[in-house]
């Protein structure tokens, strides 16, 4: 984008040359590249080897986010999910999703393989506010969406994987001295990603029409799957949620990556893209050319998942 906006339909068509080529600058993950990258359960895997994602989001302002990425998680495969939060959120959680473990404990106190944190959080509890600090300083992989971007600092690391759109990109990016306001944001939106993945040394996700993934290797994804209609409230909690759950199952895996070329230090990227081609997917079946809820998505992504694997099949 914008320059999308403009192109009909694309297609790649292989000449022979493939090989020969450089790095490319820009890539995009096809449902070939995710049917081999996709975790599947061994015989003999349990809920803990499958991965625990942590939650540390919602709000009593804002429960529904929370339920929305524990939903997101959950459809994307993950062994477990943890909920950390406050107890009015907790209780909504476990009436919309009983399998999600819900507890008050601390982050330290929480054995996870990665943290989801952000989502539907308005910052006025600064105990929650904490949560989210600590969760990102653990070292652990983590996504970090919308009201945790504001408390974390400036300087982060390759596996936490930032998902702004571009109003919350253009504030990261004023925070850190940048000069640019949403407008100017969407009009160059591969320059204002790299350059915020440079700055924070993060990987960054930015949410739009198409979806930018940069590393601060400077490694990039576009991914364009989506409809319009995911542009709806909750669509990128749900994101979140499967990005978060796609952390837990394979970050550890650094050969799954090297065995389709993909540096492992810049794995990070590569599982954000692939959530946002899984969101992209199960939003266009689920909105089927018409309206959709983010629950929807969430309701469709199994299936979606399921056709995807058989292609390695």
């Amino acid at each position: 984008d914008p320059g999308a906006d403009f192109a009909g339909r694309v297609v790649v068509v292989p000449i022979g040359i493939e090989d020969s080529l450089p790095w490319p600058a820009l890539r995009r993950l096809e449902t070939a590249d995710l049917a081999t990258l996709l975790p599947r359960p061994a015989r003999r895997a349990h809920k803990y080897s499958r991965g625990v994602l942590g939650v540390v989001a919602g709000s009593p302002a804002y429960p529904g986010a929370a339920v929305l990425a524990c939903r997101g998680a959950l459809a994307a495969g993950v062994g477990m999910v943890r909920y950390v939060g406050p107890p009015e959120v907790a209780d909504l959680i476990r009436h919309s999703c009983p399998e999600v473990v819900c507890s008050i404990g601390t982050v330290a106190e929480t054995h996870v393989q990665a943290w989801l944190v952000g989502s539907g959080m308005d910052g006025k509890d600064e105990e929650e506010m904490q949560r989210v600090r600590d969760a990102v300083d653990s070292g652990l992989p983590a996504v970090a969406d919308a009201g945790a971007l504001p408390v974390l600092p400036d300087v982060l690391a390759p596996q936490v994987v930032l998902t702004p759109h571009a109003g919350e990109l253009a504030t990261l990016l004023q925070r850190l001295g940048a000069d640019l306001d949403r407008e100017a944001v969407e009009a160059s939106t591969l320059p204002a990603v790299r350059r915020a993945a440079c700055l924070t040394e993060a990987t960054v996700l930015l949410k739009g029409a198409s979806t930018l993934v940069a590393s601060p290797y400077q490694d990039f994804y576009s991914q364009s799957e989506g409809t319009p209609w995911l542009a709806t409230a909750g669509s990128g909690d749900v994101l979140s949620g499967i990005i978060g759950a796609l952390l837990a199952q394979v970050g550890s895996d650094v050969g799954r990556f090297r065995a389709v070329g993909i540096d492992p230090d810049e794995r990070w990227a590569a599982i954000a893209a692939m959530g946002a081609s899984l969101h992209g997917l199960a939003g266009a079946a689920a909105a089927a050319g018409g309206p959709l809820t983010a629950g929807r998505i969430s309701d469709v992504l199994p299936e979606i998942w399921g056709k995807v694997s058989t292609l390695s099949n």
